[in-house]
């Protein structure tokens, strides 16, 4: 792929959690609400009772890289009720869970996942077949889809650093398995050498899963890609969100000089965040980006495919 970037490429300090976005609300990463809503991005302003969770909340604990999901329906039947739920890193690279009814106040819930962190999470309303269902003793319908980072497989032979495990409450999981395909060639120096992550997960319930357009298939991965210093943004499809085609490098760091360069603010860094399609076909996105660190800001770019 060329390296053309994402257009209207400008940086937003977020943290986290806003609650001002202009005249109307940016529907939360993974709502369970089908149909794309109209977004209108103003500038962005802090919360004042930030943080709202983690270590100095009520001594709660360390937080991180958080997965969150809505649902005005309250997940009604699957785990705990709360419209908000809310997958995030700890300081021991685990996934823990909290809940919320109104994204301020929230429930630890502990860890739910021993291994593994910066975790995406979809919901799925009609559920679906485990693909082994026999592993789960109380039910074979999963509603949960979760991708995440295992540091153990990041600089394995080849690389495993991103798996896949499916739910049937987000409490309890299954069917934990590395992802496979060629997303990631272990080759030194190239960009998709490996990988610190998913970044985003979106889903085609109507897909045909045929050809090579990304949109086509089930499911479409923006990953955060490295080759051992840079961190840049890749996107990989799949049928099955299990086994995975790569598509390409769609969103490349600021420039190719060295680490710490500061031609642009995000010169060395391009990663984790979050992409919405809204209802007039644009794609916007929100990452991490940075010269010498990847916590330098939060940078928004539009796509008019999501692909460039």
């Amino acid at each position: 792929m060329s390296k053309v970037r994402w257009y209207q490429k400008s940086t937003y300090l977020l943290f986290a959690l806003v609650m001002s976005l202009g005249t109307a609300a940016v529907p939360q990463a993974g709502t369970v609400e089908a149909s794309p809503a109209i977004l209108y991005v103003g500038k962005w302003t802090e919360y004042a009772e930030n943080p709202v969770f983690g270590q100095g909340v009520d001594s709660g604990p360390k937080a991180y890289y958080p997965s969150v999901l809505y649902d005005k329906n309250e997940f009604s039947g699957h785990g705990h009720s709360a419209k908000y739920k809310m997958w995030h890193g700890t300081s021991g690279g685990q996934t823990a869970l909290a809940t919320s009814g109104d994204g301020i106040n929230w429930t630890d819930r502990g860890v739910v996942m021993t291994k593994g962190y910066h975790a995406v999470v979809e919901y799925y309303s009609d559920g679906f077949a485990g693909a082994n269902s026999g592993d789960d003793p109380s039910s074979a319908t999963m509603y949960y889809r979760m991708w995440y980072w295992d540091e153990s497989g990041l600089w394995s032979t080849p690389p495993e650093p991103i798996r896949y495990t499916e739910s049937p409450d987000g409490i309890n999981w299954f069917n934990d398995q590395a992802i496979t395909g060629n997303l990631f060639t272990g080759v030194s120096l190239e960009w998709n050498r490996t990988s610190y992550g998913p970044i985003d997960v979106l889903y085609n319930p109507t897909a045909t899963n045929t050809g090579t357009k990304p949109f086509d298939y089930s499911f479409v991965m923006y990953f955060d890609a490295t080759e051992g210093n840079f961190e840049e943004i890749g996107l990989g499809y799949s049928s099955d969100g299990r086994n995975w085609s790569l598509y390409g490098k769609v969103l490349p760091r600021g420039n190719d000089g060295p680490s710490g360069n500061t031609d642009d603010w995000d010169s060395s860094y391009a990663s984790f965040g979050t992409v919405i399609k809204v209802a007039n076909g644009k794609w916007h996105m929100w990452y991490s980006g940075g010269t010498d660190k990847v916590h330098h800001g939060i940078g928004h770019a539009t796509s008019s495919d999501g692909l460039a």
